[in-house]
């Protein structure tokens, strides 16, 4: 089976983030096209994008017109969109439609997820962290935020402050 992997315009991005960018979601699609779903998925590719293959899940943005914004759901390993579960849905946040998800990062064991959450277009985003089997908010937001102010590890994403 072919299926057309969706590219994303990322000139107006640092080199850095574009090459850490590229070889995540070459990572993930490597994944997804080695699962026995992958054509009940394909058929709905223009939904799912900005896929994290992380414990044993699926994570990516969801579209579901007519909502205004993106959502983060969570497929299951059997990368099945019939089983998937949203874990953060700024629609339902904000119903004005006027809050969005500007980047996340699901926690290597795939029980949380930071979520950079932006308003009115403004791309200054406040971190957040979501349990991901919950859905509820984890701890205080934290503003502003940028993917590499994040440090992983095994248990919990976290703000990693430079001196």
């Amino acid at each position: 089976m072919q299926s057309a992997r969706p590219e994303r315009a990322t000139s107006s991005a640092p080199r850095e983030i574009s090459s850490w960018s590229r070889a995540r979601d070459s990572s993930a699609w490597a994944w997804f096209l080695d699962t026995p779903r992958t054509e009940a998925i394909s058929a709905t590719s223009s939904s799912y994008h900005d896929l994290y293959a992380v414990g044993g899940q699926v994570f990516a943005l969801y579209d579901e017109p007519p909502k205004q914004q993106a959502m983060i759901a969570v497929l299951t390993n059997a990368a099945d969109p019939s089983l998937a579960r949203v874990v953060v849905d700024p629609n339902a946040m904000n119903p004005q439609g006027t809050t969005a998800i500007d980047w996340f990062v699901p926690s290597p064991d795939g029980k949380w997820v930071a979520v950079s959450l932006s308003d009115n277009g403004s791309e200054d985003g406040t971190l957040h962290v979501f349990d991901v089997m919950s859905g509820k908010e984890v701890g205080e937001p934290i503003a502003p935020s940028r993917p590499e102010t994040l440090q992983r590890d095994t248990e919990r994403p976290k703000r990693h402050d430079k001196h």
